[in-house]
């Protein structure tokens, strides 16, 4: 599974994602969930006809990653994936604990630090160059984590693998990722810097209810 491992890292002046790195990305889709607020799977709820999860994997491929599901036990549509690992925390942690395991396993055969990209599922409308914008900000001893309304956006961001041992110790303590990040080395992304590379939002648009997914319909 690991020979998807990739040391590239995007550069923010193009399209292109040939840029070498010294930092080893997983490309994670976190999919986990039970979906009861949206009826279903969201994974496989389809805005204009699509899979939310394609919607994610596409927008990765474009920025030059092949993604990974986290949170199942088998693959979909084609992309694969891998269930979560079971600590005694629930919900996204676990997600993000499942990603930075995985990236720190990879790492293992290959060489650099390694990292976590992150995207929820529930963000379909993700953009490309605001992924390779968050993959030229990595930092081996901080997460990447983009500030939307004021709070940090934890459903879009790069970890360092290096955290890992921090997120299990918030997470034995029945921590959620806010009081993770409360505690984790962060360099926030303010508003002021992602919107000057483009981003208008858009990509941290969530879709958790049908009425969310309504609403995509008319951003697409």
């Amino acid at each position: 599974m690991f020979d998807r491992f990739r040391r590239r890292q995007a550069s923010p002046q193009s399209d292109e994602t040939t840029v070498s790195s010294p930092y080893q990305f997983l490309w994670a889709i976190l999919a986990g969930g039970s979906g009861v607020r949206i009826g279903g799977d969201r994974a496989l709820k389809r805005l204009s006809g699509v899979p939310l999860v394609e919607w994610v994997a596409g927008a990765i491929r474009n920025a030059g990653g092949d993604p990974l599901i986290i949170g199942r036990s088998s693959s979909i549509s084609g992309i694969a994936a891998i269930p979560d690992l079971t600590p005694a925390c629930s919900g996204s942690l676990v997600g993000l604990i499942t990603a930075m395991d995985a990236a720190e396993n990879a790492a293992r055969v290959g060489d650099g630090p390694a990292m976590a990209i992150v995207v929820g599922v529930e963000l379909p409308l993700v953009k490309s160059g605001t992924l390779r914008f968050m993959a030229a900000l990595a930092d081996e001893r901080r997460a990447v984590i983009p500030v939307v309304k004021g709070e940090l956006f934890p459903m879009l961001g790069v970890y360092p693998a290096g955290l890992l041992r921090d997120a299990l110790f918030v997470c034995k303590r029945g921590g959620s990722v806010e009081s993770f990040l409360a505690k984790a080395p962060v360099r926030p992304v303010e508003e002021s810097e992602w919107r000057q590379w483009g981003e208008g939002g858009s990509s941290f648009f969530e879709v958790k209810t049908p009425a969310d997914l309504m609403e995509a319909e008319n951003l697409i």
